[in-house]
């Protein structure tokens, strides 16, 4: 399959700021105990199966906010709380 320069150049600089970006934060995996997590997330809070990877693997790696527009903000799920970080009134001085 042949890929134009321009693809290529595209494909390394998503590779080039997905590195800086793991060097800068942790990457928490994905494991059986996360999946089981997740599949609890789905029946007891109905999260869809991938909201509910996200906050399994935050849950169990012990991480209590996650930022993101998808999930419903101010909400907390086991101890895990929710912040829309493009909400006007977000403020990551906050978080502590």
């Amino acid at each position: 399959m042949y890929i134009s320069d321009e693809h290529e150049r595209a494909l390394q600089a998503v590779r080039w700021e997905v590195e800086r970006l793991m060097l800068a934060f942790p990457v928490l995996p994905l494991t059986g105990p996360v999946v089981l997590e997740a599949l609890r997330g789905v029946e007891e809070h109905l999260l869809s199966y991938y909201d509910a990877q996200i906050w399994a693997v935050a849950r169990l790696g012990q991480v209590g906010v996650i930022l993101s527009e998808d999930f419903n903000p101010g909400a907390v799920l086991d101890g895990v709380s929710f912040t829309n970080p493009l909400d006007p009134a977000f403020d990551l001085a906050a978080l502590g």
